[in-house]
């Protein structure tokens, strides 16, 4: 009985600074080999099988919450009218816009084995700026005509697939101020996506 009791207060001992121990241990994810939410046996015998491997020490990771929004706007401007576009950019890291002020019209050149396709953008002055507790810091202006003839049989005529205008930008205060108009006597188009990230 003597026996028994002794072995009982050694177990007792034993197990007490372990639970502790335990209860005041953080959890490393880094640790957790397998990805069960906990580090045990399972783990260590990972270890053990690929003790005294090498190779590239990079890790892949994965990451939850990115914040990332889209916001598309496609407007028509009529003649010498104008307006603006308030986005806001709070809790965003990086702003990018790509403006399409892109329109098509089928070509057909007599003589040709083939017809060309034109491209004009529309005809909209852009001013782009960051609203900064009621003052404006301006970024840049532009505007969106981009062919600089109609006629296909002048050099400077634009042919093919013409790029975006784009721009990127790091935030800074709580709004993005997309300025415009139209400096024409048609209506104009304005089609512009935009891309926040943190």
């Amino acid at each position: 009985m003597a026996a028994t009791l002794l072995t009982a207060l050694m177990l007792a001992l034993l197990f007490i600074p372990m639970s502790g121990s335990q209860a005041s241990k953080q959890y490393d994810p880094w640790m957790d080999i397998n990805d069960d939410g906990r580090i045990d046996m399972r783990d260590i015998t990972q270890l053990c099988i690929n003790f005294m491997a090498t190779g590239d020490p990079t890790k892949n990771v994965t990451v939850s919450g990115y914040g990332f929004k889209v916001l598309n706007y496609d407007i028509n401007i009529t003649a010498n009218t104008g307006g603006c576009i308030n986005v806001s950019v709070s809790g965003y890291r990086q702003i990018t816009l790509h403006f399409n002020p892109i329109r098509s019209w089928i070509v057909h050149i007599l003589g040709w084995p083939y017809t060309i396709r034109y491209y004009q953008g529309d005809n909209v002055s852009v001013a782009l700026a960051f609203s900064l507790g009621g003052t404006f810091e301006k970024l840049t202006t532009f505007n969106t005509n981009i062919t600089v003839s109609t006629d296909p049989y002048k050099p400077e005529w634009y042919i093919g697939t013409p790029s975006l205008i784009s721009f990127t930008y790091n935030v800074k205060g709580e709004k993005f101020v997309i300025g415009y108009y139209n400096p024409t006597t048609k209506t104009q188009r304005l089609k512009i996506s935009v891309y926040l990230t943190d």
